[in-house]
C-alpha cells in the first residue's frame, strides 16, 4: 500500500510520470475509495440538515462511479487504445483528497454570509485543482495537442449545458457550495459567478461539440475503418429519435442539441465513407 500512497501523493502534486498514471489499477481505486468515503463524511459532518446517507459519505462514493463512467464513455472515441474504465475509476477516486477542505468547520464561529463565502472559495479551489489534475492526467495517459483541451473542457461544458437546459444549475451549485434556500441570506455575488461560468460554458459548448464530433468520427474510422460507419449511423439515429421525443415533452434545448448531434455525425460519416470509397477505387485502378 505504500507504493499506492506514494503514487497518489505524486499524482495530487502533479509529479506522477506517464508509467505511473497508465498503470493505475484496482489497488489505487480501493485506496481512492477510502479517501472518497472519508472526505464524504467530512463534507457533511457539520451540516445538521444532511441526511443519513450523506453523513455516511455514500453520496461521494456514488459520485465517483457516475463521473468515472461519464468521462470514460465521453472520451473513449478520442482516447488512446489503452484507455480503460478501471484506470479512470482509480484516477477520479484519487482526486478526492482536496475536498477535505469542505470538512473545515466554517459554519461555527463565522457569520452565515461569511461562512458561505468561505465555502464558495473552497469550492473554487477544489474545482480548480481537480480540473488541473484532469488536464495533467489526460496528458500523461496519452492525449496530445488540442485533444487535451477538448477532452478536458468538453465534458465540463456538456454538464453545464445539460444542467442549464434542465434548469438545474442553481440546484447543483447550491448543493456543491453548501447553500440552502432556508439559510436566509442573499448570494447575488455567488450566483453572478455562476451565471458568468454558465455564459462562457454555453459560448464554448457549440465549437467544442463540433470539434469533438468530427475528431471522434475521424478517430473511430482510423481505429475500426468502415465498421465504424455503421455504428456511428446507429448512434446518430438514436440521438435523432431521443431528440424528437424530448422536443415533444417540451425539452426543446436538449432535443435540438441531440438532433443537431445526429446531423453532424451523419454528415461527417458520409464524408468519411465517400473518401474511403474513392481511395479504394483509386487503389483498384492502380492494381
Amino acid at each position: 500500500m505504500r507504493s499506492e500512497l506514494a503514487t497518489a501523493f505524486r499524482l495530487l502534486t502533479f509529479r506522477a510520470n506517464s508509467e505511473e498514471v497508465r498503470t493505475l489499477n484496482f489497488r489505487h481505486f480501493a485506496l481512492g475509495l477510502v479517501f472518497t468515503w472519508l472526505v464524504g463524511i467530512g463534507r457533511w459532518w457539520e451540516d445538521p440538515k444532511a441526511n443519513f446517507l450523506q453523513h455516511l459519505g455514500v453520496g461521494s462514493v456514488i459520485y465517483v462511479f457516475l463521473l468515472s463512467f461519464f468521462l470514460w464513455l465521453i472520451l473513449w472515441p478520442l482516447a488512446p487504445r489503452h484507455w480503460s474504465l478501471t484506470n479512470v475509476l482509480a484516477f477520479v477516486s484519487l482526486t478526492s483528497p482536496p475536498a477535505i477542505l469542505y470538512a473545515i468547520p466554517v459554519r461555527h464561529g463565522l457569520e452565515l454570509h461569511a461562512a458561505q463565502t468561505v465555502r464558495l472559495w473552497m469550492l473554487a479551489i477544489v474545482a480548480g485543482w481537480r480540473v488541473a489534475l484532469l488536464v495533467f492526467y489526460l496528458q500523461r495517459i496519452g492525449f496530445s495537442g488540442f485533444r487535451i483541451v477538448v477532452s478536458a473542457l468538453f465534458p465540463l461544458t456538456l454538464i453545464v449545458f445539460t444542467l442549464t437546459a434542465l434548469n438545474l444549475e442553481k440546484v447543483v451549485f447550491d448543493f456543491m457550495g453548501g447553500i440552502r434556500k432556508g439559510d436566509g441570506t442573499v448570494n447575488d455575488a455567488a450566483y453572478g459567478v455562476l451565471m458568468l461560468i454558465t455564459m462562457f460554458s454555453m459560448l464554448l459548448f457549440l465549437p467544442l461539440l463540433v470539434f469533438y464530433l468530427i475528431t471522434s468520427v475521424n478517430s473511430l474510422f482510423a481505429r475500426f475503418d468502415r465498421r465504424a460507419g455503421h455504428v456511428i449511423y446507429g448512434i446518430a439515429i438514436v440521438c435523432g429519435l431521443v431528440g424528437l421525443i424530448l422536443n415533444l415533452y417540451g425539452l426543446v434545448t436538449l432535443g435540438l442539441f441531440l438532433c443537431g448531434t445526429g446531423v453532424v455525425l451523419v454528415v461527417n460519416t458520409v464524408i468519411k465513407m465517400n473518401a474511403k470509397s474513392r481511395a479504394e477505387i483509386k487503389e483498384n485502378e492502380r492494381c
